[in-house]
């Protein structure tokens, strides 16, 4: 008998680091402006950004002169992303 597919087992997959890089990638539209805003280096961004494409199966930003577009499959993942975690933000101690 197949089991219902747990959300919770598929979340545990993806690296809390990486949703944060996709959040500030999305702000920021750059990945050297990104690497600079989270204290990191570039390819450090970069290769975040390579997982996010893999873990996704989607580009996710595409570049079009003088920036990084979001794909549409990154505008509908943000729309959940962005305010979750900014809740989680809020509730970090200071």
């Amino acid at each position: 008998m197949p089991t219902a597919r747990d959300p919770l087992h598929d979340l545990y997959q993806v690296n809390v680091n990486l949703l944060v890089v996709f959040a500030v990638l999305m702000q920021e539209r750059n990945v050297t402006s990104s690497a600079a805003r989270l204290a990191v280096s570039q390819p450090a961004v970069s290769n975040a950004l390579r997982k996010l494409r893999q873990t996704f199966d989607d580009p996710l930003f595409v570049w079009v002169k003088p920036q990084m577009r979001p794909t549409p499959r990154a505008r509908q993942l943000a729309r959940s992303i962005m305010p979750a975690l900014q809740e989680l933000a809020a509730s970090y101690p200071a």
